[in-house]
Order: structure tokens, then sequence, then C-alpha cells
């Protein structure tokens, strides 16, 4: 059932990207965001254990990696993800990586909640845009498990109104327009065989001037990536259309995927902003709040909020 529910995210962490947010950051997550991480890591023994929390494709476990070895701290790290995660698609994609992810150990469908890993046995467990996405109450008595005595966990969360937000709220105002003029209706329509070539054409390119009149106003990157779609498909001969049905399905399935995760975050989101001190709840697991900052990337982005607890001794 969890494997399923997740499938959107699976789907994401297939592609070998890094960060939830390719167009922002090039790799990985840099500038203030990494600074702040590095910050946490500097303070940490030589040979301590790491976790990352809804690790994705690795990025903080990445960053932790590099920078053990770079300062001589040799962290043994360890990563997980309530999806499916494999670190080959990371190397496909950045094969540079491949010196630190190897000393990374992946572990996919494992859920914050319920780890089965042994207790008091990490140093400091991470989390970059994830664990607000969990069961609060159940990842906080977990998480204060695992932690040694002393232990840190350390994570940046998505807060009640940052650029990411207003993101993907255009999204899903962009997402709801398409559904509005009806494309994935007619690409549907000739999927199942309702609607020919011609037709399937001709209704896309009516589609398409209203998706324009809308790009003009908003100048949405999905709108104009979609309208560019459909004007190469109303272009193309009938018998070339015909064979495009793969792609077509697959260009909508990653639509469906994306739309699920808009809406996992903006869900997100409301629960914070419903419950801001949300963060209490690890204080009330046992962990101690040590440390609260506003992220703002490239000194004015606002990325985030970051937190620091320790686990009493």
């Amino acid at each position: 059932m969890l494997e399923k529910k997740l499938d959107h995210w699976s789907n994401y962490w297939a592609t070998g990207y890094l960060t939830s947010l390719p167009e922002d950051f090039q790799v990985n997550y840099d500038g203030e965001i990494a600074e702040w991480w590095h910050g946490v890591f500097a303070e940490l023994p030589i040979n301590s254990k790491i976790l990352d929390l809804c690790t994705g494709n690795g990025a903080i476990a990445l960053l932790a990696s590099k920078y053990g070895k770079n300062n001589r701290k040799s962290f043994s790290v360890n990563a997980i993800d309530a999806s499916r995660i494999d670190a080959s698609s990371v190397l496909r994609r950045y094969p540079e990586q491949a010196e630190f992810l190897k000393q990374i150990k992946f572990m996919g469908d494992c859920s914050v909640e319920n780890t089965g890993l042994s207790s008091a046995y990490f140093d400091l467990l991470t989390s970059q845009y994830g664990v607000e996405y969990c069961n609060w109450s159940l990842a906080a008595k977990e998480i204060d498990r695992l932690l040694k005595p002393g232990g840190y966990f350390a994570f940046i969360s998505h807060a009640s109104s940052t650029e990411i937000q207003n993101i993907m709220e255009q999204e899903a105002r962009e997402y709801a327009n398409l559904h509005r003029w009806g494309f994935y209706g007619v690409v549907r329509g000739f999927l199942d065989g309702e609607l020919g070539a011609r037709e399937t054409q001709k209704r896309l390119r009516k589609v398409n001037k209203r998706l324009l009149k809308i790009h003009a106003k908003y100048r949405g990157a999905l709108l104009d990536n979609t309208s560019q779609v459909i004007q190469r498909l109303a272009s193309m001969d009938a018998v070339s259309f015909g064979f495009t049905k793969d792609k077509l399905k697959f260009f909508c399935m990653q639509h469906a995927c994306a739309q699920k995760r808009t809406k996992d975050m903006l869900r997100v989101t409301k629960s914070i902003v419903a419950t801001p001190e949300w963060y209490r709840i690890f204080e009330e697991a046992g962990l101690v709040l040590i440390g609260r900052q506003k992220i703002l990337q490239k000194g004015k982005f606002y990325a985030g909020e970051a937190y620091k607890f320790q686990k009493p001794t």
C-alpha cells in the first residue's frame, strides 16, 4: 500500500535528480542551504554516524559524505526514504558523484515512523524538505529513539510562506488550466481510440489557443512547455502523429505524478500554517531545541526554516 501511495515520488527520483527543485539547483543544494548544513557537520566528531531521513536521491547524505571526506572526519552515512530509490539513477545523471555515493548506504521503502534501525545508534539525523511530510508524532518518537544521548536532529523544512510555495501554487493553477481547457481530455480520447489523429490535432490546436492566452498573462513554465509540445503534435502529418501514443501516454503520466507531488507540498504547507509551532512535537518527544533560523537562498529568497535539536545526555 505504501509503495503504491508513493509512486509519484518514486517516479521523480528515478530521473536521477538530487533535489526536488532541479530548476533552482544545478546539481545539489548549494549557497546558504549548503552552508547551513556544513555548519551542522562541522560540530560532529570524527567517525560520527549520520542518518538522512526522507533522503530522496541522497542530496544531504551526499553533502555529508563530501564534507566528511574533505575534512577527514570519516562519517558513516546512511539514508532512508519511504519511496523506491536507486543510487544508480543518480550515477547516470551525475557520474562525478560516484566516489561519494558509494560511501552511502541507501534504504528505500523505509518510513521515518518505523525504520527498524538500532536504538541510540546515530550521532546526527538530518532532513531536507522531508520530515514535515511524515506523521509528526510518530516520526518524533522514532527520531528520539534512533539518536544517541547528546546526538543531534537537524532539518530544513517548508514554512508557511516561501518562494517554493509560490512556485507550487503557480504550478497548481497551471495544471488546473490544462484540465479546464481540455488538454488531458483530448489526449485521453486519442489514447482510448475515441478520437482519430486529425480530429485530435484539430482539438489540440483549439486548446493551444486558449493556453497561449493564459500563458501571455502568467508566463508559467509548465504551460510554456505543454504549449510547445502541442505545437509539435499539431504540425505532424497524420501517420507520424499516430505513432506518438506511447510518448503521449508517458508525457501525461509524468504530469499526473508531478500534480500529486505539488498537492503533497501544498498539503504540508497548509498543515504548517494551521499549526505554526508544529516543530514542538520533537520537544514533546524529549529533544531540546537549540537553534532555529530562516534560510534565505541567494540572500533574498525565503527557502524555509532550519532547526537543530539535541537529545539530552
